[in-house]
């Protein structure tokens, strides 16, 4: 005798399907309440009362696309839920874009493929290069010149910018574009966070001294240094061959002498 059973589906799939259903849901409507339909958003287009404060813009968020559909959509809902909860620029990988664009409307930036780190030499220069070796340190239009070089080799690169004197760097590096991270924490004392940063870009924007020449020569990639930044007859060049540290395939840029040749 033949028994015929009804249809059924297994318990564990119809809790799972529930579940996945209900999670979906409840993340489109969270998402609808942080950015209503139609509105998008960028760093460069947030108002001013909207953007984040210099001491809260520390960093870029992103995160690893692992697993299918799935799995992608959740990454990318808590990415963009966590970013927006703590004023944080946000970038998805280009291949979670590439799964859920054909499906969704995606926000969130896609990942830069180029960085270049940004090292800044202020501290106890500030001082002692105009008084004790006759020399100047990079000003806002050497740093503007750099980084335009870049935007124009290279698609959207992203600048990470490190220094002992992370006020001044906010005040005179033009991030308005939404191409910038202040990421350095500015600690001499703990220099590994920002070293470590330097010599994880693809390229290099450095100023003066052997930290930035260091985190250079590991990155690899691109260099722009600034270029005879002393008077002929400083006694620094006693101590430092440029032509020794700044490897041939470097570009320099010349620096402003001018505030040296006004006393």
């Amino acid at each position: 005798m033949v028994v015929i059973r009804p249809f059924s589906f297994p318990m564990a799939h119809v809790v799972l399907f529930v579940f996945v259903a209900s999670a979906i849901f409840h993340l489109q409507q969270r998402l609808a309440r942080l950015q209503p339909p139609g509105e998008v958003q960028t760093p460069a287009l947030q108002s001013a009362r909207e953007r984040p404060t210099a001491q809260q813009l520390q960093g870029m968020w992103t995160i690893n696309a692992v697993g299918r559909l799935g799995n992608q959509m959740g990454q990318y809902a808590t990415l963009y839920a966590l970013a927006k909860l703590n004023g944080r620029p946000a970038y998805v990988p280009a291949q979670m874009h590439s799964t859920l664009a054909p499906i969704f409307r995606i926000t969130l930036p896609v990942l830069p493929s180029t960085f270049v780190g940004v090292h800044v030499r202020r501290g106890d220069y500030v001082r002692v290069m105009p008084q004790v070796w006759k020399g100047v340190l990079a000003d806002r239009g050497y740093l503007e010149q750099a980084m335009q070089r870049f935007r124009e080799r290279f698609r959207s690169p992203v600048f990470v910018v490190t220094s002992n004197g992370m006020a001044w760097c906010r005040q005179n590096i033009n991030a308005s574009r939404g191409d910038v991270v202040f990421a350095g924490n500015g600690i001499e004392g703990s220099p590994a966070k920002d070293f470590a940063l330097l010599t994880q870009c693809n390229h290099t924007i450095m100023t003066i001294g052997t930290f930035g020449i260091w985190a250079a020569y590991l990155a690899g990639g691109e260099t722009i240094y600034l270029a005879n930044y002393t008077l002929p007859d400083s006694p620094f060049l006693k101590v430092f061959k440029p032509e020794a540290a700044f490897l041939p395939e470097w570009t320099g840029i010349a620096a402003d002498l001018s505030p040296l040749l006004k006393h």
